[in-house]
């Protein structure tokens, strides 16, 4: 099924099934979708999503105003700024 492929001067497995012709935007949806599930399999028993865990990391630096979260977090939360609350 994988077959070792020389790419460059080292090796590396690669998958037939896998179509790797696919835009670069395709592959950052489908990394965000495994960050998310992994996140959700890791702090889901804590009831905390990754976004709520973003916010909680940033804080570990120390007390911000809202303004500075949202401008930090914007980036982020550009599809789904209700996401949060």
């Amino acid at each position: 099924m994988f077959q070792d492929q020389l790419v460059g001067e080292r090796a590396v497995v690669v998958n037939p099934m896998i179509n790797i012709d696919r835009p670069i935007g395709y592959w950052l949806k489908k990394l965000d979708g495994l960050i998310d599930g992994h996140f959700e399999r890791q702090l889901g028993d804590a009831g905390l999503t990754r976004r709520q865990w973003q916010v909680l990391n940033l804080l570990e630096d120390g007390p911000r105003s809202i303004p500075e979260l949202q401008a930090e977090l914007e980036p982020f939360l550009r599809d789904s700024p209700d996401e949060l609350e």
